[in-house]
Formats: structure tokens, sequence, C-alpha cells
């Protein structure tokens, strides 16, 4: 059976071993999260013999030699969800603070020699990668943390899901909010807060502003307060400039006209970023239209209540939302 396009998986039905390979193979081929394990990296260091490090669970290596990582993958995650079977909320969540306590580790130990070397995540291409780190234990570190955080990081989202479906509730290690993987670049959300603070303000607008144009992702309050700080100053000073030729000129004029297209599109982009942050707080992007019909009531009040809503919410966890 599947729940909102995910696959579930009943206590009973973890008795069959085929329905269960069924629902972690899903998570694989469809979720974003759980989709890294599949990618080239991880396999490429695993079928060069590097053995995985299994800090809990059902360790397959034991018991057969693998010729694949994902063959490995299932092995682990079909047995490690029968031992859980019978696991309390509290056994279940302790498992998985100690899983996600292990992925950070990993996550930090891979990230730093990543940040040391000026590794390029966004367009990464492991065998140009790993040249730029030097032959010896950095490298051999890097390539075991990094095939390990794949594996971790894929079996927290599937057996989180799972803790969701049989509990009710969302997995969180409160303890560690601030780990939270980010899927679009391979490091911890705090990591790439301290990445964007070395690009500056201008350079993380423009980052933002590229994203702006695509409606199926998620921004972050830091990243919506950021992108709405540049593109009103943006705005602001164009309508200035248009009011200041329209003084000059007569209307029309090429200059007007191109400053009038460039507001155009920066309202464009500007639309695009309240529905990405909508979606950082788990809401239809469609709510868009309903704040602005308080506007064209000319009820502003409640259009800028909104907005500033927007600014200081909270946004989801990674994971929590439909759009990751």
């Amino acid at each position: 059976m599947q729940k909102g396009g995910r696959p579930t998986l009943s206590l009973d039905e973890t008795l069959d071993e085929g329905k269960v390979s069924d629902f972690v193979k899903w998570f694989v081929k469809n979720d974003p999260f759980a989709n890294v394990i599949s990618s080239r990296s991880p396999n490429i260091i695993f079928e060069a013999g590097y053995a995985p490090f299994v800090p809990l669970g059902y360790n397959p290596s034991i018991d057969k030699k693998f010729d694949n990582l994902m063959d490995w993958f299932f092995a682990k995650l079909v047995q490690d969800i029968k031992n859980l079977r019978g696991a309390s909320k509290t056994d279940f969540k302790d498992f998985l603070d100690k899983l996600c306590d292990a992925g950070g580790k990993t996550l930090i130990t891979s990230g730093e020699i990543a940040y040391k070397y000026d590794l390029n995540f966004k367009k990464f291409i492991y065998e140009v990668e790993i040249q730029k780190i030097p032959a010896g234990k950095e490298r051999e570190l890097f390539k075991q943390n990094l095939m390990d955080d794949d594996i971790l990081g894929a079996e927290l989202r599937i057996l989180g899901w799972l803790y969701h479906e049989w509990f009710g509730d969302w997995y969180k290690n409160p303890e560690k909010e601030d780990s939270n993987f980010c899927g679009s670049c391979g490091f911890s959300q705090q990591e790439t807060i301290v990445k964007e603070e070395k690009k500056g303000i201008v350079g993380q607008f423009l980052e933002l502003f590229k994203l702006s144009f695509n409606w199926s992702g998620r921004f972050s309050r830091r990243q919506f307060i950021t992108y709405t700080v540049g593109i009103y100053s943006i705005v602001v000073s164009l309508i200035l400039l248009i009011v200041l030729m329209g003084l000059r000129m007569q209307l029309g004029s090429t200059e007007e006209v191109v400053a009038l297209a460039l507001t155009a599109i920066l309202q464009i982009s500007n639309s695009i970023a309240v529905i990405r942050r909508l979606h950082d707080l788990d809401i239809s992007g469609w709510y868009y239209l309903l704040i602005h019909i308080w506007i064209v009531l000319g009820v502003l009040i409640v259009f800028y209540v909104c907005y500033i809503y927007l600014l200081v919410k909270k946004g989801k966890e990674i994971g929590e939302t439909r759009w990751g």
C-alpha cells in the first residue's frame, strides 16, 4: 500500500521479507534522501574494497561477501526492520538517535576534509574531486566517511519514515537540531550556514536568486530573509530609477521599458520565493494566491501580516514536508 506517494509497511507485513524489501527499494529508487545510496560515489568506494562502518544493527558482511553496495544495504535494512518489529517507541527512537549521532560524526569528518580542500559538491564528480585530496590518511578517511555517511543517512531516512508510520510522530533528535542533512550539497545545515557566511551577503543573494526561478524546492527562514532584503533593495532602486526617468523622459523610452521589464522579472522571482518558503512550512504554494486576494480587496494589513509570518516562522525539519 501507499500513503501520500510513499509505501506503507505495517508491523504484520514485516514478517514478509518480500514486502520489507519492496519497501526499502521504493525509497532507494524514489526518495531523494535515500536515493543517495545508489549514487556513484559510495558504490565506487564499496567496490574498491572499503567495508561499511556499522555502529549498530545487523552487519551483512559478517554472514556473506557482497559484490555491490545495493545488495549489502538491502540485506541490512531488511534485517534491521525485522529486528525493530517488537521495539517500543522509546527503543526505536533510541536506535535512531544512535544512528543519527554516528551519521553526524561521519558527516563532520568528511565535511571538514571537503572544506579544507575546497571540493565542489554542487557538481561533484568523484574521480575529479578525490584527486584534490593528497594521497594518504586524509584521502582514505574521506572515502570511508563519505560512504558511511551516505549509508547511515539513507537508513536514517527510511527508518525515520517507518517510525512515523508506526508511532504517528516524526523523528527528531532535539540535541542535534543543527545536524540535519542538506539534500542539495551533502553538508549539515550548520556547515551550510558557515559556507554561506563566507560567500558574503551578495554571493548568498545571487545563489538564492537562481533558486527563486524553481518553485519545487524550499527556502529556509534564514534564506528567505536574505532573499527578501536583497530583492526589495533592487526593486526599490528600480522604482526610483523609473520615477527619475519618468521626470526626465517621455513615457515609453527604451530605458524605462527595460527597467519595467526587470521589475516584472523580479516580482516573478519574488512570487516563487514565497512559494518555496510556504513549502518550507509544508504549505502548498497555491496558498500564495490567497495571500494576494487581500491586495485585490485592498486590505494590505492582512497581506503584510502574512508576509511577516513567513519571515519569522521556523520551518519544518528536513524530511518532514512534501518538498524534502
